[in-house]
């Protein structure tokens, strides 16, 4: 009887993984997680580490996962777990490849994936663990998972007091900053000058705009001094001299609401920006080139 007993109990044991938990899992369940864990770890996880220099746990919460997987075999779901813990990896992959390594490796300790639900999706970042409940009716999940996961993140204090979200933002403006008016400008006037956007004068603003999802393009408001600028130097070559010699830098800050000015001074032009401001070009006109 014994014999037969301990026989009953080394069946048990085989049939059912994870003992330990309330709810275990089949043979056939735990097949079905093998194969996912396979896919998971042989794609998306072995590009995160190789982008993010990283090789931190990931963890799939196979548990909160049951109800979907009983369904999945029951050919009543089709959808991939992995297909979709991958995408906070993918997210955190991209950050990396856009410069953000040292923040990942830094703030990003584990990774864990849930199931959420319908409506349930969600992320959090605590303590160094990035988990994400996942929703299998969401779409544009990976845009999703880069504003949810790249607001909970912060750049390195020497980018200033922004998140990976503001900062990719950022970035952005400059791009266009960079290849928009001012490259009008430097055909215009024949001359190179050093440009930039004082970032950290748009902090709160940027931080408004995140937090309300409105959002004002600080390097459209920055670009109207070079349109000024250049047509001056388009007029006549006189005019295009008088600019190259007096205007050497130029920054471009946040005022505020009744702030905006034009100030040069020793070869730099400051240009202080109001969101609210009309007529800029007329008030750059009467301002700016009086100056010069």
């Amino acid at each position: 009887m014994k014999r037969i007993q301990l026989l009953a109990m080394l069946f048990a044991g085989i049939m059912l993984v994870n003992t330990s938990d309330a709810e275990a899992f089949s043979m056939r369940e735990e097949a079905y997680i093998q194969k996912q864990m396979k896919y998971f770890k042989r794609g998306n996880v072995r590009y995160f580490r190789r982008h993010c220099k990283s090789n931190i746990p990931t963890v799939i919460d196979w548990k909160s996962f049951k109800g979907h997987i009983q369904r999945s075999l029951a050919g009543k779901a089709r959808r991939s777990p992995y297909s979709f813990c991958v995408q906070s990896l993918d997210a955190l992959r991209t950050f990396c490849r856009e410069g953000f390594v040292s923040e990942v490796k830094q703030q990003v300790t584990k990774y864990v994936c849930k199931y959420g639900g319908k409506g349930n999706a969600k992320v959090t970042l605590r303590n160094g663990v990035l988990t994400h409940w996942i929703d299998f009716k969401m779409s544009n999940v990976h845009v999703y998972l880069e504003k949810e996961i790249g607001k909970r993140m912060k750049a390195n204090a020497k980018r200033g007091k922004f998140t990976i979200r503001e900062m990719r933002y950022i970035k952005g403006q400059e791009r266009y900053f960079y290849s928009g008016r001012l490259k009008y400008f430097e055909r215009a006037c024949k001359t190179k000058i050093p440009a930039r956007i004082d970032w950290m004068s748009f902090r709160k603003q940027i931080h408004r705009n995140f937090r309300k999802e409105i959002f004002k393009s600080p390097y459209s408001f920055c670009h109207p001094p070079f349109a000024t600028l250049a047509s001056y130097c388009r007029k006549n070559s006189r005019f295009r001299a008088r600019i190259n010699r007096k205007v050497k830098r130029y920054v471009c800050k946040f005022g505020g609401k009744g702030r905006a000015r034009v100030k040069l001074r020793r070869g730099t032009l400051t240009y202080w920006v109001d969101w609210k401001k009309s007529n800029i070009h007329k008030f750059l006109e009467r301002k700016l080139v009086s100056r010069l």
